[in-house]
């Protein structure tokens, strides 16, 4: 049996599970990278896919119109990748896992970044996926343990989360257009993790500081697209930026927002930039 037909025997029904249970997530990440080693991206994208994925390249696009039939072939992909850090809401339909890939000739590349929406008949399909070539001088083991994002707050539904969020986003927007830096940090979790390409990954509002102290002044954050947890406890947001860092750069953003006891936090923030 292929990953792609394993994981949805184990999922076609929901089941029960803890709150911000991240198992389902890491199982689906796991077949996801076993079905494209074996049979090749194309492959695992139709298999694991929602019909609304975008992929960051850099611009947001459809992950299945971006497909190239010429790679419709019987061999497996040279990508693979690994979850290390990985969140879920609450009502357990929506999360997201994070951790290095590696190309099999070349080694490790960066942290790939993929967001997880559970459909109504109980099967993982991934709705985000895009990776930024950060430094790390020891990705995570094949069998180290996944660390889970805590636990957030109780909340209300999604619909109530993509309105404070929406507006959260564009304050921040506003914000970042004059200096990035300084719109973001206060909205930083304690916790969170911030990927900037060609630089080491922050883990932690401090590393985070001291990475994006030395990133670009200003974003132009152009938002494409919000999607929350039904217990409103998660918000995932994504879309166009553009900044200038020794010229005119074009790419995309995402991030993670958590409820927590205090309010809104971002805990997972990454900017792609052109190729």
């Amino acid at each position: 049996m292929t990953g792609a037909a394993l994981l949805l025997a184990c999922t076609s029904r929901p089941a029960l599970q803890t709150v911000n249970d991240i198992t389902p997530l890491v199982r689906a990440e796991r077949a996801f990278a076993a079905e494209t080693a074996a049979h090749g991206w194309n492959a695992g994208v139709r298999a694991f896919a929602a019909s609304d994925a975008v992929i960051a390249n850099p611009l947001p696009v459809s992950a299945l119109a971006s497909l190239d039939p010429a790679q419709d072939t019987p061999a497996g992909s040279p990508l693979q990748w690994r979850p290390a850090f990985a969140g879920m809401a609450r009502s357990g339909d929506l999360g997201f896992t994070s951790g290095p890939y590696f190309l099999r000739d070349k080694g490790y590349v960066g942290h790939y970044f993929t967001v997880w929406r559970r459909d109504p008949d109980g099967r993982w399909k991934w709705i985000f996926d895009g990776g930024v070539n950060v430094r790390d001088d020891a990705p995570q083991a094949a069998d180290a343990a996944v660390t889970s994002l805590p636990p957030s707050s109780p909340a209300g539904d999604g619909t109530t989360a993509l309105t404070v969020v929406r507006s959260l986003e564009a304050e921040l927007a506003a914000a970042a257009g004059t200096d990035a830096a300084s719109a973001l940090l206060p909205r930083i979790a304690v916790d969170a993790r911030v990927n900037r390409a060609a630089s080491t990954r922050a883990e932690g509002r401090q590393a985070a500081k001291v990475l994006l102290a030395r990133h670009t002044s200003a974003i132009r954050f152009a938002p494409a697209n919000l999607v929350a947890s039904q217990a409103g406890d998660l918000v995932f947001a994504y879309g166009r930026a553009d900044w200038n860092d020794d010229g005119d750069r074009v790419g995309s953003y995402a991030r993670i927002w958590q409820l927590r006891r205090d309010g809104w936090w971002v805990v997972y923030d990454q900017l792609v930039p052109p190729r």
